[in-house]
């Protein structure tokens, strides 16, 4: 499942179009441009994670990343 999760982000993300609206938009203004860099890393280290735990077989991951505004998984909040 994880695989076609990055498939998919891999495939629409990375698309000459998206990439070429992204990056216009970037080019004039330094304040996107900034928070573009930084969501660009983050995405690529969630992906490059992602993709480790495929290929290990899918255990289950030791460190949990925290979603910040997102509800408990209990759902009696």
């Amino acid at each position: 499942m994880m695989a076609g999760v990055t498939r998919f982000y891999d495939q629409y993300y990375f698309r000459p179009k998206v990439v070429w609206r992204i990056v216009k938009d970037a080019l004039w203004d330094s304040h996107e441009r900034k928070r573009l860099y930084h969501e660009a890393s983050d995405f690529l280290k969630l992906r490059a994670e992602r993709m480790k735990w495929v290929r290990s077989g899918g255990d289950a991951p030791k460190t949990m990343v925290a979603v910040s505004g997102a509800p408990s998984g209990g759902g009696n909040d």
